[in-house]
C-alpha cells in the first residue's frame, strides 16, 4: 500500500483550515418540496417554501446547509435519501410535499438521517389560505424551530453511542451538552472535559468555548460561583471572537454573573 505525505504552502493549509472548517459539522440538505395539488400555478408556493427553510435554517448555525442549487437539481424525481446524502455530502434530509383542496393546504415535511434512511421527525401542517405569502412565513418557521432542536439532540444521542477515543470536536461538544443538560454536579465536570478536549481538538471552534462557559453557569446555580470564573470570562470572549455571527456566544457572554 502506497503513503504519501503533501506539505502545504503556508496560504494553501490556511485555505485547508477554512475549508475544514466548514464541513466539520454534519450537514443538512433540503429538497424541493412537491407540489401534489395537480395545479402547476402552485408550483411556486412549493419552491418558495423550500427556499424559506433552507433560509430559516442557515440562520441558526449549527449546522451547514446545501446551497439551493445542488437540492434543486432533484427537483421532479424521487431520489434515494441514501444516495441524495452521500452525492451532497449531507447527513440529514429534508423532504416534503404540498397539497391544496380548495382554500385549504396541507403541508408534510420529514427529516430523514440519510445514513440510515430513518426518519428523525415528520409533520403535517393543515391550514387555511387567506395569505399565500403569510402561511408560507408561518409554516417556514415552525418547521425550522423544530428542526434545528431535534437535529441537536439526534447528534447527541449518537455521539453518546460513540466511542469515546473516536470523538472530534463536534461530536466532544455534543456529547458535552447532553452531559450538560441534566444539571448534575458529576454530569456538568464530564461536560466541562468534553468541552476543553473539543477546545484542543479544534482551538478555533466557537460552540466548544460555549459549552465551557455553560459549565459556569451551572456551577454558579449549584452554589460554586467562583469557580474557574476567570477561565470562563476568557472563554466566553473567545467564543465571540471566533464566530460573533452566532447567537450563542453572544449569550453566553452576556450573562450577568459571569460579568460582574
Amino acid at each position: 500500500m502506497q503513503a504519501f505525505r503533501v506539505e502545504l504552502e503556508k496560504d494553501s493549509a490556511a485555505s485547508a483550515s477554512n475549508v475544514e472548517a466548514i464541513f466539520r459539522h454534519p450537514a443538512v440538505a433540503v429538497l424541493p418540496f412537491e407540489n401534489m395539488s395537480g395545479d402547476p400555478e402552485q408550483e411556486y408556493f412549493a419552491d418558495g417554501l423550500t427556499e424559506d427553510i433552507i433560509t430559516a435554517l442557515s440562520v441558526w448555525r449549527s449546522f451547514p446547509v446545501i446551497a439551493r442549487n445542488s437540492t434543486f437539481a432533484y427537483k421532479g424525481q424521487s431520489p434515494d435519501i441514501r444516495q441524495v446524502g452521500e452525492d451532497l455530502d449531507a447527513r440529514y434530509v429534508i423532504e416534503g410535499s404540498v397539497r391544496r383542496t380548495g382554500k385549504r393546504i396541507r403541508i408534510s415535511a420529514q427529516l430523514i438521517n440519510s445514513e440510515t434512511g430513518h426518519h428523525v421527525w415528520a409533520e403535517r401542517y393543515d391550514r387555511d389560505i387567506e395569505d399565500f405569502f403569510d402561511l408560507q412565513d408561518v409554516i417556514t418557521q415552525q418547521i425550522a424551530a423544530v428542526i434545528a432542536p431535534e437535529l441537536d439532540r439526534t447528534e447527541q444521542l449518537r455521539s453518546v453511542e460513540k466511542r469515546p477515543e473516536n470523538l472530534d470536536a463536534w461530536e466532544c461538544y455534543q456529547r458535552g451538552m447532553a452531559f450538560w443538560l441534566t444539571s448534575k454536579t458529576d454530569d456538568v465536570a464530564e461536560a466541562r472535559g468534553l468541552f476543553e478536549r473539543a477546545m484542543e481538538i479544534d482551538p478555533r471552534f466557537a460552540r466548544a468555548y460555549v459549552g465551557y462557559v455553560a459549565t459556569y453557569y451551572t456551577d454558579m446555580r449549584l452554589g460554586f460561583a467562583n469557580r474557574d470564573r476567570e477561565q470562563a470570562l476568557r472563554a466566553a470572549k473567545r467564543a465571540v471572537e471566533l464566530d460573533g455571527n452566532d447567537t450563542l456566544t453572544h449569550w453566553v457572554g452576556s450573562w450577568p454573573d459571569l460579568l460582574c
